[in-house]
């Protein structure tokens, strides 16, 4: 078993009622009780951070590909654009 170590926390008269009650019913030690809240708060957390993290991640690419694609799009309206003027420059085609 992993160490414990013993720490002070203020928790409001109605936490800690529900904390007992749950205890009770399910058998398993208050303590423990709120271990696993404080680990399933930590998984939370993480999973947030990373979710955050994956988010910026996208929004910076979704960014550059956008740029990416106006500058290729002003490209080709301009080579679109040099075509139609040759074109209407050649006798004979319009």
């Amino acid at each position: 078993m992993k160490k414990l170590l013993k720490r002070t926390i203020r928790i409001t008269p109605k936490q800690l009622s529900s904390l007992q009650t749950i205890a009770k019913q399910t058998g398993i030690p208050l303590a423990a009780i709120v271990r696993k809240a404080i680990d399933a708060y930590l998984h939370e957390a993480s999973i947030d951070r990373i979710e955050s993290e994956l988010i910026d991640r996208v929004s910076k690419e979704v960014r550059a590909a956008t740029t990416d694609t106006r500058r290729t799009r002003k490209k080709a309206e301009k080579t679109l654009d040099q075509i139609r003027k040759r074109r209407f420059m050649i006798p004979g085609l319009s």
